[in-house]
């Protein structure tokens, strides 16, 4: 599929991936992100390729880079680095008024990539995270017995 609107899809479909990731369906979500994968990676057919704007392309990267995040260490860090070693991010043009201090479009990758490294779920890893929300939902559970206990016992 190509155009506009397949950037928008690939995107949708990364956070369904994300989900599958998250309830440890990875059979599920690779074939999503490496479909995100093939068309991040695939050449550019021109600068401005009207069915590949660069600000698309960044926030599919951005959201790749997110999904990523969430499958094993070593395949997570190795899809971030293949980005970078690819050169496509290399082409993104640099056309906005704040291009002689910084490229607002290579920040915003790289913004992904720290807000992905520094997450609980990447540092964790799955098992913990699901551990932690198991072990919050008997927290809250016992909270909500205390509670109607406590309201019984005040007549309420």
């Amino acid at each position: 599929m190509t155009g506009r609107e397949w950037q928008q899809t690939l995107r949708l479909l990364l956070h369904l991936a994300a989900g599958w990731y998250y309830f440890d369906r990875p059979d599920q979500a690779r074939p999503i992100l490496d479909t995100a994968r093939a068309w991040i990676l695939q050449p550019a057919k021109k600068p401005n390729d009207p069915d590949r704007s660069a600000a698309q392309y960044v926030a599919l990267v951005a959201t790749y880079i997110a999904v990523a995040g969430q499958t094993p260490l070593a395949d997570a860090l190795g899809r971030i680095e293949e980005l970078f070693t690819s050169g496509n991010l290399d082409r993104l043009p640099n056309t906005l008024t704040s291009n002689s201090y910084y490229s607002l479009l290579h920040l915003n990758v790289v913004e992904a990539v720290v807000l992905t490294l520094a997450t609980d779920d990447f540092a964790l890893g799955p098992a913990a995270r699901r551990w932690l929300d198991d072990d919050e939902y008997l927290v809250r559970r016992r909270i909500h017995g205390d509670m109607r206990a406590a309201l019984a016992r005040a007549g309420m």
